[in-house]
């Protein structure tokens, strides 16, 4: 698992094929496998 530091938190985030850079940002009652179906096929 990856985790980056942002003014004193972490934050987890994935790294997926090649391209421009996306950011996806789920709800505060969600979690990173809300955009799963979003890599399908990658």
């Amino acid at each position: 698992m990856a985790y980056v530091g942002i003014d004193g938190e972490d934050m987890y985030y994935e790294m997926e094929g090649d391209g421009d850079a996306i950011v996806l940002i789920h709800g505060n009652e969600a979690h990173h496998r809300t955009w799963e179906h979003q890599f399908e096929g990658s």
